[in-house]
């Protein structure tokens, strides 16, 4: 793996890296697509009487493109930027690199994270986050928040992971090693 495009700080040693390996989805993002399904009738047909009506044609397609864009346009647009993420596990932090539609990086020191947890998948693959894989957790990252409001601290999950078992063990044992600190 190249890591000239990825960001290492000084001395700190690549343990694992991987990528989402499939459609993932939470189940907030469930909730917003039944929410689009149950909408865009609901919009089509408010669309449709509002032009039958005189209603000048742009404030019905406003009202349906809005409502596109607050339920399945969120979980596209999730899904977009989930396709360009690497995940980097080094001996100090846990990286999370997207670089499209720009490039964002959110990391944390391993000594801050709570245990990891695995939410496994019958493939094999799994998520991982740390501390639990709540329901509130999952609205605060996809409302954008990058800090847990319970502890303050980054908001990172591993999602679609091949092998998600034993990257976990892979953090909680850069975990250990790290809280007994530099040898």
């Amino acid at each position: 793996m190249d890591l000239g495009n990825y960001p290492l700080l000084p001395g700190e040693r690549l343990l694992w890296s991987g990528r989402p390996q499939r459609f993932s989805l939470r189940l907030p993002d469930l909730f917003l697509l039944a929410f689009g399904g149950i909408w865009l009738p609901v919009a089509g047909t408010s669309f449709l009487t509002a032009v039958r009506g005189g209603v000048p044609f742009f404030f019905p397609i406003l009202f349906v493109g809005f409502g596109f864009a607050m339920s399945w346009g969120r979980v596209i647009y999730g899904q977009f930027v989930l396709r360009s993420t690497t995940y980097l596990l080094t001996d100090r932090r846990l990286v999370a690199v997207s670089t499209r539609p720009k490039y964002s990086e959110l990391s944390e020191y391993l000594i801050r994270l709570a245990p990891p947890v695995v939410k496994p998948a019958a493939d094999g693959s799994g998520s991982i986050g740390f501390g639990a894989l709540d329901f509130a957790s999952q609205v605060a990252a996809m409302s954008g928040m990058k800090r847990n409001p319970r502890n303050g601290g980054v908001l990172i999950e591993l999602r679609a992971i091949t092998d998600a078992a034993s990257v976990r063990d892979q953090i909680a044992n850069a975990q250990a090693k790290a809280a007994q600190g530099p040898r």
